[in-house]
Parts: structure tokens; C-alpha cells; sequence
């Protein structure tokens, strides 16, 4: 009877109840597992305290003891030996610093060094400065070289162009005489002139042409004149006698009258001497005829 009844009430339990009691059952081995691991947790911290605690202790008791043991190395000790005061011992040198080391050496010259070197440093900056004025010198005479030939150059191709305008006009007027009075005309003038003289003047024959020549000998012995600058202000005149064959060599110079300056004749007869060829002289003039003239040679 009394077992009917406890499974009436077993049976009467309400579902609420019921829920909770399952959860509990759960909840109580989550509950074992994490308090065993706390436990054990614990013990380990307490374990690794306790070990450093008694490890400093024994630290401790050497350190107080120490001063015993040192004092029991005194009988090691031989009392014979001289006490070092360490107030008095040499100092050992510290070694010189990386930025010390890799410093230059300072400069030790002395006074005469330094006015020896000073004494050459002048006489190589005198040196460098003669050098250079010696290259500006010979620069200079180079350029003025240079404007002399171009000049000079200038003055024969004038004179070559000259002479060769000359040469054609001739030839047109030798043409018109042939065709007016006839080989036979020509001949009877060249006949009248004389075979030899001093000067070109007075003489029969194509003057105008021997003009225009001797302008080009002219031209052509000053493009050589070497004179002083102060020379050619000066009124000057130097007659010379030129020999000249029919190829335009010239033979032989002679001053026949000075300038009165004997620099200025030096250097006409030294430009004619530099000349040497000139142009053929026109056939029919008295200068190719007596082979060669008289000629006044202004600065």
C-alpha cells in the first residue's frame, strides 16, 4: 500500500521541477572538472613561490656569512708582502677613442718650414703666370701672323685678278690693231721704239698698258712690305730698277734714288727680293721691250 502510494507521487512531480533536477545533474560534473583544475592551478603558483622563497633565504644566509669566510682567507695571506695603497697606483692610460685615432696628424711645421713652403708656393704662382702672358704673347702673334698672310693672300689674288683683266684687254686691243692696220702696222711701231732707257716715259707704244702693269708690280711687291708703322705716315718715295724677263722673273733690283730713309729702301728692296715672280709683262710695252723699269715705291 505504502509503495502505491510513492509512485503516485513520483508521478505528481511537475515538469518544472522536473527541468531543474535534470540541469542540476548536468551542471554538477562542469562544476567538478573546472574546480579540480583551479585546485591544481593553485598549487603550481604555490609550489613555484615556495621554491623561490626558500632559494633567496638560502642567498641571504651567504651574503651574512660571507665576511667570515673572506676573513678566513687572511691565513692564505703572507704578511711579508708590501701593501699596495690603491690611492697611490699608476693609472693604466685608456685607449684613445675611435674618432682620436682617426684624426689627422696636427701640423708641426715650423716657422722656416712655413716660410719655405710659402716662398714656393709664390714662386709656382709666378711660374703659372709667365706661362700663361708667354701663351697670350705667342697667341697674339700667331692672330696677327694669321691677319698678315690672309692679307697678303688678299693683295695677290687682287693683283692676279688685275693682271689677268689686263691680259684680255690687251688681247681685245691687239685684235683691233690687227684688224685697223694689219701685222705689217704693228711691226713699224714697235720699230720706233728705242732699245733701252731709264725711264718709261716719252716712249712710244701701249702706255696706258704699261700703266696698268706696273700698278699690278706694284701691288704686287707692297702685299711683302714690312714696315714700321710710323714709317708710313711719312712722305717717302724710293725709285728702283727692276729687271724683269718675259716669264715675269724678276732679274735684278737697284735703288737708284733714296728715300733718304734707310730703313724704308731696306725694306723695298727686301719686299721685291720676297716677290721674286711676277706676272708676264704685256707683250708691246716698253717695260717687256727694254725688259724692265723704273719704278717709285711710296709707303
Amino acid at each position: 500500500m505504502a509503495t502505491h502510494t510513492l509512485d503516485n507521487n513520483f508521478l505528481n512531480i511537475t515538469p518544472r521541477a522536473l527541468l531543474i533536477s535534470v540541469l542540476f545533474h548536468l551542471l554538477l560534473p562542469v562544476l567538478f572538472v573546472t574546480s579540480s583544475k583551479f585546485e591544481f592551478s593553485r598549487f603550481k603558483t604555490l609550489k613555484k613561490k615556495t621554491a623561490e622563497e626558500i632559494y633567496q633565504s638560502y642567498v641571504q644566509v651567504d651574503v651574512v656569512a660571507l665576511p667570515e669566510k673572506v676573513g678566513m682567507l687572511d691565513e692564505f695571506v703572507d704578511p711579508s708582502l708590501p701593501v699596495v695603497d690603491k690611492s697611490k697606483a699608476p693609472s693604466v692610460p685608456e685607449p684613445p677613442s675611435q674618432a682620436e685615432e682617426a684624426a689627422p696628424p696636427k701640423d708641426t711645421m715650423t716657422l722656416p718650414d712655413l716660410e719655405a713652403k710659402k716662398a714656393e708656393e709664390a714662386k709656382k704662382a709666378e711660374e703659372a703666370k709667365k706661362a700663361e702672358e708667354a701663351r697670350k704673347e705667342a697667341e697674339a702673334k700667331k692672330k696677327e701672323l694669321a691677319k698678315k698672310e690672309a692679307e697678303r693672300k688678299k693683295r695677290e689674288a687682287d693683283a692676279k685678278k688685275a693682271m689677268e683683266e689686263l691680259k684680255a684687254r690687251m688681247e681685245r686691243e691687239r685684235a683691233i690693231k690687227d684688224l685697223a692696220g694689219g701685222k705689217e702696222g704693228r711691226e713699224a711701231i714697235k720699230g720706233n721704239i728705242p732699245s733701252k732707257g731709264t725711264s718709261t716715259r716719252g716712249k712710244t707704244g701701249d702706255l696706258a698698258a704699261q700703266e696698268r702693269y706696273i700698278a699690278i708690280i706694284k701691288s704686287a711687291i707692297k702685299s711683302n712690305f714690312n714696315v714700321f708703322e710710323w714709317l708710313k705716315s711719312k712722305t717717302l718715295k724710293a725709285d728702283v730698277r727692276i729687271e724683269i724677263s718675259s716669264t715675269g722673273a724678276i732679274v735684278s733690283r737697284e735703288l737708284v734714288k733714296s728715300s733718304g730713309n734707310a730703313r724704308y729702301d731696306s725694306a723695298v728692296l727686301q719686299s721685291i727680293d720676297d716677290t721674286k715672280q711676277l706676272p708676264p709683262p704685256p707683250e708691246g710695252t716698253p717695260i717687256a721691250e727694254e725688259g724692265g723699269a723704273t719704278i717709285g715705291f711710296t709707303p
